[in-house]
């Protein structure tokens, strides 16, 4: 038989050389047979030939192929081979074949020098029994000296546990064989020639789990793309055509029909559960071709939740199936597989499945009845990339933006010391992953209102991303930040921004979510500088570009449309696209949109004068954005024009002409000073003292003295005559820009060496809040919802360290908590028990040390049977008054614990 050399030749690869691996073979040749075991791909062969020669070990070499299933030839070529190593060996076969192979294991029995017999591409030969048996056979008669190794892409057919428990049997597979870090970077450096960093090669090797063929395609690729085109690349890491082909040819084909079509129609899933696959194909033993796969080594992994694909593989796959159906039939098996994950109560999974099949609706449906379900830390798997992981070709700003509007903020808000945490242990080297935790804490702050903390995070995410080239995150945090700008009034940053974010979605092929997100936000500046005409296109476009992601965010855009009529004044119109928004919300159920929506459609009934429907919409709005505190701030300012306008239809103006208060000053919450209409500043820091000081003490005459002795109590004589005038003159001034004689002002006057502000031309929310929180009998109510809306936070509570304010700040606070107790009180005796629990919580949360309102709390929600949140509310009363004031909680609901233990006496409060 003609004997083809070249197969048994030591293949003269180049290569690195791997001394991890070197290590790790040295380990276990003294065994009789080593099995090197892998998918294809992982240089089984080019790491083997490099041992044989960099260690120069006397081998035999055998290159297998089909022909060789043959026994004669097998025998042939063994024979053949180790001929060179014993002498007495003839490579002919004259004997009966099991003679021969008789004769063959007594010649290696008795060798006495090291020999290693490689194997390669065993599992040509895997199937053959009678191959198996000799083999068996010479290995366990082989002497000590003498290492079979066979290098496969499946397990050897040999008793291989009898081997093992003998000692004699070496493994090694495909995690040992992948590159890790220091081997990537090696290559990469020293090898390819190519300058990565140490974040770069942890993306590569988390991407492709080491594969070695990968690396190898890929150092190819990037040695022909400059540095921009190489990070842009690295950040989004995908299958390249070599690797496709690679996987396709040498992989995929080589499978029959029936496991080609099982292996496209599971990687769907992330995790390869057995159950799941037999209900989403209808079939039963996909726990043994799970098994067969894992076996012959087809990139499946066991790992201890069970079998997954490898991520490039998975890739793959995923790629080919997107081939071989169209878009409506990929999204429906997405919604088949969620409809499973449901049935076998695996919500996430099912939640994570739907949104990818765009099934919305039933992705917010299950959101609500998870939040009813699970703990909060739960929810940290969907906010920290859970979707992003289940699909090969979806990243963060995909999701982004549907994921953090999903999720209630009363869930995200526990997530933040978690975020908070992460976010400090993260490596700075590890910036990808840096980039993505801080947008998503910062999509956390949005929403809780922590606009300046918010745009901090998604500005250092910018930063980051633009350096790692994640330009779906650029555009995204761009699209963010321009949205921060907007609700912060500056309008030409928040254009600014915008255009970044439409810029970097054009020229990347950016994911439309993104898109969409910033042409809406462009709409709602034009809008606010009063360009309608652009603010409508824009608006129109981004409900076309809204078909393409998630459905339920088509809610912004059809609201929008309604305030752009509602501006023109065409109220019926802008009411129509109103209910529209308001509508579609309503199908998703989701919070910040329902509240968005209920909110304009609020705004443009107040405007169209139908005021128990604005009310009724707003305070909607009010309830689900009670978390959400800049928002929240925003819709009671509307609620509270509402009520005035109210109050104005109750209480028509006198006959006689009134004069309008041309001053607006807001010293409840945020200090704002406004006239006409329009913001107006003081410059000068002690001008603004001045006139705080002055307000503070409205209705009494000061001395200047007092003034002085107050405002500048350091300085000298001379120097404080002459800051009080300076100051002075800037305030007036300020206040009163055409004033010739400051003599003549008509808000801040002078009787001799006394000053005092006159406040019959300003309005003051102050003031106004005291007088309606004075009044009673049948207005009393309304006066005083009128009144709650007025207090926007402490008096003057940005200016915490000035001492003169003090007296004034804790009046208007116990105030404003009497008032709050009044109208509880009022809601509690018409059995409105839902007003009475919101406005007793207010209480409770402004001041957590009042004792009897503990006390009146607990009795509505013993009245109610309410026993959850009873039980709730004596823990916190032990916390705030027992604990810390000493105040024995037994005794202080000591009646209303007999009447509990009396219904209720198998659950104890106390």
């Amino acid at each position: 038989m003609k004997i083809n050399e070249t197969k048994l030749l030591v293949p003269d690869l180049p290569c690195m050389q791997r001394d991890r691996l070197f290590r790790l073979l040295d380990n276990h040749l003294h065994r009789s047979l080593v099995t090197i075991t892998s998918e294809g791909g992982y240089g089984k062969t080019t790491f083997m030939s490099n041992y044989i020669r960099q260690q120069q070990r006397a081998s035999m070499w055998y290159r297998l192929d089909s022909n060789d299933q043959n026994p004669r030839i097998f025998l042939s070529y063994l024979k053949k081979g180790l001929s060179s190593f014993i002498s007495t060996l003839s490579s002919d076969i004259s004997l009966e074949l099991e003679q021969e192979v008789e004769a063959l294991s007594m010649k290696l029995s008795a060798h006495k020098e090291p020999l290693l017999i490689v194997l390669d591409d065993y599992q040509m030969i895997n199937d053959q029994a009678e191959l198996a048996n000799w083999m068996a056979k010479l290995i366990e008669s082989a002497s000590p000296q003498v290492t079979f190794i066979l290098l496969s892409r499946v397990k050897p057919s040999l008793p291989l546990i009898r081997f093992k428990l003998k000692q004699q049997l070496g493994e090694l597979y495909a995690e040992d064989l992948a590159f890790d870090q220091h081997e990537a970077l090696s290559y990469f450096s020293t090898f390819s020639q190519l300058s990565l960093t140490i974040e770069d090669i942890q993306t590569l090797i988390r991407k492709t789990e080491g594969w070695v063929t990968s690396l190898v395609l890929l150092a190819d690729l990037m040695k022909r793309m400059n540095e921009v085109d190489r990070r842009y690349y690295l950040a989004r890491l995908s299958i390249t055509e070599d690797i496709y082909l690679y996987m396709e040819s040498e992989i995929f084909e080589q499978q029959q029909q029936k496991v080609q079509q099982f292996l496209l129609q599971i990687c769907l899933m992330d995790e390869l559960d057995p159950l799941v696959i037999n209900d989403f194909l209808g079939i039963e033993g996909s726990a043994q071709l799970l098994d067969y796969l894992h076996t012959n080594h087809l990139f499946i992994l066991r790992e201890k939740r069970g079998y997954r694909f490898h991520r490039l593989f998975r890739m793959f796959l995923y790629q080919r199936l997107k081939k071989e159906i169209d878009e409506k039939e990929f999204r429906l098996r997405h919604i088949q597989l969620a409809q499973v994950y449901e049935t076998r109560h695996s919500l996430m999974k099912a939640f994570a499945h739907y949104t990818w099949g765009k099934d919305y609706i039933q992705a917010a449906r299950l959101m609500r009845l998870m939040v009813k379900r699970f703990h909060p830390e739960l929810f940290l798997a969907v906010a920290d990339g859970l979707l992003e992981a289940l699909t090969p070709d979806n990243s963060l700003a995909t999701t982004s933006l549907f994921i953090f509007r999903c999720v209630p903020l009363s869930i995200l808000e526990k997530l933040v010391p978690i975020f908070e945490k992460n976010l400090a242990s993260i490596n700075p080297e590890d910036r990808s992953l840096l980039n993505q935790v801080q947008h998503r804490l910062a999509h956390i702050y949005f929403y809780r209102g922590e606009l300046n903390d918010s745009k901090a995070l998604f500005e250092a995410s910018l930063e980051g991303a633009l350096q790692c080239y994640d330009l779906g995150l650029v555009a995204l945090n761009y699209s963010m930040i321009s949205q921060i700008y907007r609700f912060m009034g500056d309008e030409a940053k928040a254009i600014e921004y915008a255009r970044y974010a439409l810029s970097y979605a054009e020229e990347h092929s950016i994911p439309p979510h993104v898109k969409m997100h910033a042409l809406w936000n462009l709409a709602e500046v034009s809008i606010m500088k009063k360009d309608l005409h652009y603010a409508e296109s824009l608006t129109r476009e981004s409900l076309t570009v809204s078909e393409q992601c998630d459905e339920a965010s088509k809610a912004y855009p059809l609201s929008t449309m309604g305030k752009i009529y509602r501006e023109r004044g065409e109220y019926n119109e802008a009411m129509k696209w109103g209910r529209e928004a308001l509508e579609h919300a309503v199908r998703f159920e989701i919070e910040p949109d329902l509240g968005w929506t209920s909110l304009e459609l609020g705004i443009t009934y107040l405007h169209a004068g139908m005021l128990d429907e604005a009310e009724t919409s707003l305070m909607k709005a009010y309830q689900i954005f009670d978390l959400y505190s800049d928002v929240h701030q925003v819709v009671r300012r509307w609620i509270r024009s509402v009520q005035e306008q109210r109050y104005l239809s109750a209480n028509p103006p006198p006959t006689q002409v009134e004069k309008v208060p041309n001053l607006q000053v807001n010293l409840l919450g945020t200090f704002q000073l406004l006239k006409g209409g329009q913001p107006l500043g003081i410059p000068r820091k002690s001008s603004l003292r001045l006139f705080l000081f002055l307000l503070t003490n409205r209705g009494r005459r000061l001395a200047k003295d007092v003034i002085i002795d107050a405002l500048f109590p350091e300085d000298s004589f001379d120097t404080v005559q002459n800051k009080f005038y300076v100051s002075l003159s800037v305030l007036r001034k300020s206040l009163e820009p055409d004033l010739l004689s400051g003599r003549n002002s008509k808000y801040i006057k002078q009787e001799g060496d006394q000053f005092f502000i006159s406040t019959e031309e300003m309005f003051i929310d102050a003031e106004k809040f005291i007088d309606l929180t004075g009044k009673e009998g049948d207005d009393g109510l309304q006066s005083w919802l009128h009144a709650e809306s007025l207090y926007q936070g402490d008096f003057l509570n940005e200016f915490p360290y000035e001492s003169f304010l003090e007296i004034e700040r804790e009046s208007l606070t116990q105030t404003y908590l009497n008032l709050l107790e009044k109208i509880a009180t009022c809601y509690a005796d018409v059995h409105q028990y839902e007003k009475t629990v919101e406005y007793l919580e207010r209480i409770l949360k402004k001041d957590p040390y009042r004792d009897y309102i503990y006390v009146k709390y607990a009795e509505v929600l013993l009245e109610q049977k309410r026993y959850s949140q009873l039980k709730q509310l004596v823990l916190r009363a032990k916390k705030y008054l027992e604990e810390e004031l000493d105040i024995r909680v037994d005794l202080l609901f000591g009646p209303l614990l007999e009447k509990y233990n009396a219904t209720q006496p198998s659950v104890r409060l106390l």
